[in-house]
């Protein structure tokens, strides 16, 4: 049988704005669920299977596949480009529109993310989406509740004139909702949306080579892994690893990432390294198999690969109560969970955690937890089912049942 063709319109490296749903993007891309076939947007408009329109830059250029296209995008893209200055403003969400003409088939549509507009050759779509557009101007930016209903209000608002699925506040018309947390799930509930149409997928990964063991009793490494410091609570972890640094001389702390912020002669007393930008894989490989334990005390986060990354490595994990943050970590059979922007609740957990019988608990319960729940044999499984669901418009799975368990193949 052919593979089920996919078009995955989220974002993409080097055209849209690094974050965390490129990662999602690529991870996807990378490891498809058996039988899919995905082609990203960018790659899609590239071959002009689909074509995009209501941008003054491309009239012009679209009247070789319609020349009544010109008069019928030249005003809504002449009000579009005057709404996206209210973006600017941040009047309104960041993300601007897309619209975008299919013209070649495909079985499904999957959008992460992005706002679209989709004609054509239009298959069933389905959405996914790991923060809501109100938790990240909550979380990142601080916004009063009353904002963020203002805002959320007028771009609902818009998206039912301009009739634009919008994966935060417009999305009836999907087939069906993938969220990557049962946190989140609660909140689509609560805004209304219909139980049925969704389905919690988180990202998958595969599992590395691990060592369940301590890899050397006489000291233990701390990892925090963050571009932005203060944003992943990384201020509150230095201070409580400080405070714990005189009691435990054994310990090891590395902040890598982002930008280095102290000199050195104060991290030195402390035994604190601080490295910039490390690539990934050697990231993984040198640094990843280093730590003993991983502290991500967040304070502004949706659902970071980060963490799965340091259950798939056997490492527990110290995190915040932060929306989905203690789910991830299954409310601590993979680690502890302290409160955000609190020090003390960090240096009473990293206390625990370093604790050496501790360690030799749960760096095995972490990796189980991780096989469990986000390996991506078992996230593909739902993912591929959840696809042809939609395709062969009926139910093939019964998703409350846990998938099976696998050991990486390769």
């Amino acid at each position: 049988m052919s593979a089920y063709k996919i078009l995955l319109i989220s974002p993409v490296r080097d055209v849209d704005i690094y974050c965390g749903d490129i990662v999602y993007t690529e991870s996807i891309l990378n490891r498809p669920p058996e039988d899919i076939e995905y082609t990203d947007y960018v790659t899609a408009l590239k071959n002009e299977d689909i074509v995009e329109r209501k941008r003054l830059r491309f009239l012009w250029k679209n009247m070789k596949y319609s020349k009544f296209w010109i008069f019928q995008d030249f005003f809504p893209a002449l009000i579009i480009t005057i709404i996206n200055i209210f973006r600017r403003k941040q009047w309104l969400f960041a993300n601007p529109w897309k619209y975008f003409h299919i013209r070649n088939h495909f079985d499904l549509v999957h959008v992460h993310v992005f706002p679209v507009n989709l004609s054509g050759k239009v298959p069933p779509v389905v959405i996914s989406n790991a923060l809501t557009a109100g938790q990240f101007l909550e979380t990142f930016h601080n916004y009063p509740a009353w904002r963020i209903t203002v805002m959320e209000f007028m771009e609902k608002g818009l998206c039912k004139i301009f009739n634009i699925i919008e994966t935060s506040v417009c999305y009836k018309k999907v087939k069906k909702i993938i969220l990557f947390s049962e946190v989140l799930k609660n909140e689509y509930l609560k805004k209304g949306a219909d139980p049925d149409k969704i389905r919690v997928i988180p990202i998958g990964l595969p599992s590395y080579p691990v060592n369940y063991k301590i890899k050397d009793p006489s000291q233990i490494i701390i990892g925090f892994i963050a571009k932005d410091f203060y944003a992943k609570g990384g201020w509150y972890l230095l201070q409580a690893y400080k405070k714990l640094y005189p009691e435990k001389k054994n310990l090891q702390l590395f902040i890598i990432g982002c930008e280095q912020l102290f000199n050195k002669k104060e991290l030195e007393p402390y035994r604190i390294e601080w490295l910039n930008f490390v690539p990934r894989e050697k990231l993984l490989k040198d640094y990843f198999s280093k730590f003993d334990i991983f502290a991500y005390p967040t304070v502004a986060d949706g659902f970071p690969l980060v963490v799965l990354e340091a259950l798939s490595m056997s490492i527990p994990v110290l995190t915040s109560d932060l929306l989905a943050m203690p789910e991830m970590i299954g409310y601590g059979e993979a680690g502890e969970i302290s409160e955000a922007r609190n020090i003390e609740s960090i240096y009473k957990k990293l206390n625990l955690m370093t604790d050496m019988s501790y360690l030799e608990h749960k760096k095995a319960a972490a990796l189980k937890f991780f096989k469990n729940k986000y390996h991506i044999y078992n996230t593909n499984l739902l993912l591929g089912r959840l696809y042809k669901e939609c395709i062969l418009d009926k139910v093939l799975f019964d998703f409350i049942d846990t998938p099976a368990t696998k050991d990486d193949p390769e």
